[in-house]
C-alpha cells in the first residue's frame, strides 16, 4: 500500500492536496510592506473624508428640520391657547342666549347700560397694579 507522506500533505476529501498548516514556532514574522501600511492609511483616511462628506451633506437639513419642528411645537400651543378662547367665547355666547341675567350683567359692566329710571353706582378702587377697575 502507499500511504502519503504525513509531514507535509493533508488529504482533503474533495481530492485537493494542500500543504499542512504552518505551526505556530515556523512563522516568521516580516516586517510589513511599506506600501501595504500606506494603502491602509489610505483608506482609513478615506473613510474619514467620507463620514465628514456625509455630514457636511447632511447637517443643514438636520438644522432645518429642528427648527420645523421647533416652529410646529409653538404653534401648538399658539393652537392651544385659540382653542381655550374659542370654548370662552362659546361658552359666554350661549349664555347670551340663553341666560337673561348674563345679558343684563354684560350690558352694565361692558357697554355701561341700564334700565330706564335705574341708577348703576359703580365703586372703583385701585389693584395691585396700579390700575383703577371696578370692584367685583
Amino acid at each position: 500500500m502507499n500511504e502519503p507522506s504525513s509531514t507535509s500533505l493533508v488529504h482533503d476529501p474533495l481530492f485537493r492536496d494542500y500543504p499542512s498548516p504552518p505551526t505556530r514556532g515556523s512563522v516568521k514574522k516580516v516586517g510589513g510592506n511599506p506600501w501595504n501600511r500606506l494603502s491602509g492609511l489610505m483608506e482609513l483616511t478615506l473613510f474619514i473624508l467620507l463620514i465628514i462628506c456625509v455630514y457636511r451633506l447632511f447637517s443643514p437639513e438636520v438644522e432645518r428640520q429642528n427648527g420645523l419642528i421647533s416652529d410646529r411645537n409653538q404653534l401648538e400651543i399658539i393652537r392651544d391657547a385659540k382653542q381655550l378662547d374659542l370654548e370662552k367665547l362659546r361658552q359666554e355666547h350661549r349664555l347670551l342666549k340663553t341666560d337673561r341675567q348674563f345679558l343684563d350683567s354684560v350690558a352694565r359692566d361692558r357697554l355701561d347700560l341700564q334700565f330706564a329710571g335705574e341708577h348703576v353706582i359703580r365703586l372703583e378702587r385701585e389693584n395691585r397694579l396700579g390700575n383703577h377697575g371696578p370692584v367685583k
